[in-house]
């Protein structure tokens, strides 16, 4: 069966709806595996990850639920850190292939003599890095949607490059699918959800591993639904963000706790009482947890039900998830000055 061919890639909710299939399509090539294994027998002091906007996700997921000795860091910017030397491993990942930013920083860390992977669909990055350190993506997709494909790619490098056990996500696709019970449920269903966060302003707040998944929540509605939507990160929210909830009733800002079975126990309590503290200042806390058996898992599992929630309040405002005029905008204009990459 070809999966690909079945997803309608102009569709953003036949994309979202694909997410499990699309954790499978793609497996690293044996060339590929072999060069992160010479790799690995240099001394490896660290993992840079270049990316932006959809292509960056991936790497922030996988940086959650990875626990390491050897730093990952992750970089969205136009040069990396003065501290990334030769005997760090870069991986760089653009799904166009073409993103400025993250082909001047690739640029930067080659000139260090850094040995550098490229995880890309095509553009300018495939002629920066050699062909066997180069994963090739399926085309068509909107950077955004590729998540589990670009996942599929950057979460087992990184699992090679740090020797860890091997993960197979094909289980972790069926894990997903099974998942999906849930919703109505356990939680709402995603376009109930949607509904309830129509003219509302919501701040998904995530702990350890669920934080990447609260910006990546908000990037989708940003860009899906073309919505204000805001992030946080738990404990640090009860020490700054937690005084300002006398402005959310006023402001429409729904606080959405994403909650895990990982958590610990003083977390747990940190959620609750927030919680609490927020309703009886007028506010409808929200909380999102989703049974499973890893915190992989859980990540994926949740990140996939967000997705498709914001593609249903794109829907129920009447808005086309898959243009994004004012990046278009943005890049046309930059496009204007000399200055070329």
């Amino acid at each position: 069966m070809n999966l690909l061919g079945e997803i309608d890639r102009t569709d953003m909710q036949s994309m979202v709806d694909a997410f499990p299939e699309m954790l499978q399509i793609t497996t690293l090539t044996q060339e590929f595996r072999q060069s992160i294994q010479l790799a690995k027998k240099d001394n490896i002091e660290g993992i840079c990850l270049l990316g932006m906007g959809g292509s960056a996700i991936s790497g922030l997921l996988t940086k959650g639920v990875i626990h390491s000795d050897v730093p990952i860091i992750s970089v969205r910017n136009y040069s990396i850190p003065k501290f990334v030397k030769q005997s760090w491993i870069i991986i760089a990942v653009s799904y166009s292939g073409n993103t400025e930013e993250t082909l001047l920083s690739l640029r930067e860390a080659k000139k260090k003599g850094s040995t550098c992977f490229a995880i890309t669909s095509g553009g300018k990055m495939r002629t920066e890095v050699p062909s066997n350190r180069t994963h090739v993506l399926p085309k068509g997709f909107q950077p955004r949607a590729a998540l589990p494909l670009i996942f599929s790619a950057v979460f087992p490098t990184i699992e090679l490059l740090l020797g860890k056990e091997h993960i197979d996500l094909k289980l972790i696709a069926a894990q997903l699918k099974k998942t999906q019970k849930q919703w109505g449920t356990e939680i709402r269903k995603p376009e109930d959800f949607a509904q309830f966060l129509v003219g509302k302003i919501p701040i998904f707040t995530g702990w350890s591993h669920l934080f990447p998944v609260a910006y990546r929540a908000k990037c989708q509605i940003n860009e899906n639904a073309k919505a204000a939507a805001f992030y946080s990160e738990l404990p640090e929210v009860n020490h700054n963000e937690i005084e300002s909830v006398l402005t959310f009733t006023e402001k429409k800002l729904v606080p959405i706790f994403l909650r895990s079975v990982h958590e610990t126990r003083r977390i747990s309590q940190r959620f609750d009482i927030t919680h609490d503290i927020y309703k009886d200042y007028g506010c409808e806390p929200v909380s999102i947890k989703l049974r499973s058996q890893s915190k992989l898992e859980e990540t994926l599992a949740i990140t996939h039900y967000l997705d498709r929630v914001s593609v249903n309040l794109a829907n129920i405002i009447g808005v086309d998830p898959i243009n994004v005029d004012r990046i278009q905008i943005l890049k046309k204009r930059l496009a204007s000055d000399n200055e070329t990459i």
